[in-house]
C-alpha cells in the first residue's frame, strides 16, 4: 500500500477507469518481500486464505503451504500447495491427499502463461455441520493476481473421490469470503455506461446437504475501502 501511495502523484493523469481498476486491486493484494516460505501462523488464522494468496507471490520466490481438511470420524486430509517460479513462469499445484499417503484425491495445476492461462486466487476449508470440511478455491483466468474472470470451486470428498458442490464464474474484481459453514462470493458491478464499479453483487450460498451449495441471497454491497496499517 505504501508503494501505491509513491506512486498516487503520476496515476493521476490517468483516466477514471486505471484508477478505478489499480485502487481495487490494491485493496485485495500486497506485495511482500520474501523469500521462500510457508504460510504464517497470522495468515493461517484467516479462513478465507491460510495460504496467503491474497499477497502476490513475488517472482523467483517460491511457497509451500499446508493445512487439513476435516473428515467426520476420520483422519483429517492434507491440503498441500506448491508455488514455483521458473523465470517469469508461476507454476502452481494444488493436491489433497490422506495424511502419511501419496494418494492423490484431488488435482489442480494452474500456471500464469500458455494456454490455458490461470491462477488460483485463494484456497480455503469451509466447515460443514456434518462435521467435514469441502475445499474451496478461486481460480482466475488469467495469469495476474487480478483477473477478468474467475471462477469459485468448492468440492467436497464422497467415498473416496471428491465431487464438484458449487462451481460459480465471476467477473471482474472478485472476491470469496467464508463465513459460518458459508460462502460469499463477490464481483463488480458497473452502473450502465459506468467506466468504475457502483458496487458489489454479493452472492452467498450455504451448504445443508445433498449435493451442491445453495444460493440464500443476493445483495449489492459498497466497493471496499482500504482499512488502515
Amino acid at each position: 500500500m505504501e508503494r501505491i501511495a509513491r506512486v498516487a502523484p503520476s496515476l493521476a493523469a490517468i483516466g477514471v477507469a486505471a484508477v478505478a481498476w489499480l485502487l481495487l486491486t490494491a485493496l485485495f493484494v500486497d506485495v511482500l518481500d520474501l523469500g521462500r516460505t510457508e504460510a504464517t501462523a497470522a495468515s493461517r488464522q484467516r479462513s478465507d486464505d491460510p495460504c496467503a494468496l491474497r499477497d502476490p507471490l513475488p517472482v523467483g520466490t517460491d511457497a509451500r503451504c499446508f493445512f487439513d481438511l476435516a473428515r467426520a470420524g476420520q483422519a483429517p486430509l492434507v491440503v498441500d500447495l506448491d508455488q514455483r517460479w521458473t523465470g517469469n513462469l508461476l507454476v502452481q499445484w494444488l493436491n489433497v491427499r490422506p495424511a502419511g499417503s501419496s494418494d492423490t484425491l484431488h488435482f489442480v495445476y494452474a500456471q500464469n502463461a500458455g494456454t490455458p492461462t490461470s491462477r488460483l486466487l485463494r484456497l480455503f476449508a469451509v466447515h460443514a455441520a456434518t462435521g467435514d470440511d469441502h475445499l474451496g478455491y478461486l481460480i482466475g483466468r488469467c495469469g495476474a493476481p487480478a483477473c477478468a474472470l474467475s471462477d469459485l470451486v468448492v468440492v467436497g470428498e464422497d467415498g473416496g473421490r471428491f465431487r464438484s458442490l458449487l462451481n460459480l464464474r465471476l467477473g471482474a474484481f472478485a472476491e470469496v469470503q467464508v463465513q459460518g459453514g458459508g460462502v460469499t462470493a463477490l464481483e463488480a458491478w458497473f452502473p450502465a455506461g459506468a467506466t468504475a464499479p457502483g458496487g458489489m453483487v454479493a452472492r452467498r450460498f450455504g451448504w445443508g446437504g445433498g449435493n451442491a451449495y445453495a444460493l440464500r441471497d443476493m445483495s449489492i454491497v459498497p466497493v471496499p475501502t482500504a482499512s488502515p496499517r
